[in-house]
C-alpha cells in the first residue's frame, strides 16, 4: 500500500476531488484511488503529477511495492531532467524572439528617424502600431507554435507549469517592481505619438 501526498497537495491548492480529475483529464474514481494509495499506471500519476507542476515522486511519502518505487524513481529522474532542459530551451528561445523583434524594431526605427516632416508622422505612428503587433505576434508564436515544439521534445513535462514565485499583486508599487519591463514599450509608444504630434 502507497502513502499518498495527493490528500495533502490537493487540500493545498483548495481543489475537490472532482476539481483535481478535471484538471488531470483523470476520472474522480482514479483520484480516490492514487489517494487511497492504490497502484495506477505511470501515465496516469503522470497526469496528476503534472497539474501540480511536480516530479511524480512527490505524490507520495512512501511506495508499497518496491518494484513500482523503483519504476517511479525512474520515472521522476526523466521527468525532472526533461522539466529542467525544457526551461533551458524556453528561456534560450525566448532571448532569441526578443533579440530578433529588437533588431527589427530598431531598424525600422532608424529609417523612419531618417525620414522627415508628414512622411515621418505618418510612419512613426505606424512604427508605434508595430511595436505592438511585433510583440502580441512574438507572444503567439511563442505560446502556440513554440509551446508545441517543446511539448512534442518534452513529453513527460507535458501539463506541467511554471511554478509563480511571486505573491499577489496589491497595489501599484508591486505592479512596477514584478513588470518593471512594460515601461519600455509603453514609453516608446508614447514617445512615439508625441514625436508624431510635433
Amino acid at each position: 500500500m502507497n502513502q499518498s501526498n495527493l490528500p495533502a497537495l490537493r487540500k493545498e491548492k483548495g481543489w475537490t476531488q472532482e476539481a483535481l480529475a478535471a484538471s488531470a483529464h483523470v476520472t474522480v474514481r482514479t483520484v480516490q484511488r492514487v489517494e487511497a494509495g492504490e497502484t495506477v499506471s505511470l501515465p496516469t500519476l503522470e497526469a496528476i503529477a503534472n497539474t501540480f507542476s511536480i516530479p511524480v515522486n512527490e505524490l507520495f511519502t512512501a511506495v508499497g511495492e518496491p518494484d513500482q518505487e523503483e519504476a517511479i524513481m525512474a520515472f521522476a529522474k526523466e521527468q525532472s531532467l526533461q522539466l529542467q532542459q525544457r526551461r533551458a530551451e524556453a528561456s534560450s528561445l525566448a532571448l532569441l524572439l526578443i533579440a530578433v523583434d529588437f533588431t527589427i524594431l530598431s531598424l525600422t526605427g532608424i529609417a523612419v528617424g531618417r525620414m522627415t516632416g508628414t512622411t515621418q508622422s505618418i510612419w512613426g505612428t505606424a512604427w508605434s502600431a508595430g511595436l505592438f503587433l511585433i510583440l502580441a505576434a512574438s507572444i503567439y508564436l511563442f505560446r502556440i507554435t513554440i509551446n508545441n515544439y517543446l511539448n512534442r521534445k518534452y513529453p513527460k513535462t507535458v501539463g506541467m507549469k511554471k511554478q509563480s514565485q511571486h505573491q499577489p499583486i496589491e497595489n501599484g508599487w508591486q505592479f512596477l517592481a514584478y513588470r518593471w519591463w512594460l515601461i519600455f514599450p509603453i514609453g516608446g509608444f508614447l514617445f512615439g505619438l508625441f514625436q508624431a504630434w510635433d
